[in-house]
């Protein structure tokens, strides 16, 4: 899987381009990268603890 086929699923990083208008795109990229990497970090943390809340609550339920 390459990484820039992954990072082109979120459409923020247009709009990202369009705030900080840089002088050349090579400028605003490692920004950008960043600003993917922490988001999708973000999601999949979040997602991680939804489940893991998910398997609690269904885990108590059965045990009661």
């Amino acid at each position: 899987m390459s990484s820039g086929s992954f990072f082109n699923l979120t459409p923020d990083k247009f709009s990202v381009l369009r705030h900080v208008k840089p002088k050349n795109h090579a400028e605003s990229e490692p920004f950008v990268e960043f600003d993917d990497i922490t988001r999708s970090v973000r999601k999949l943390l979040f997602s991680f603890i939804e489940v893991g809340m998910l398997a609690a609550i269904d885990s108590s339920n059965s045990v009661a």
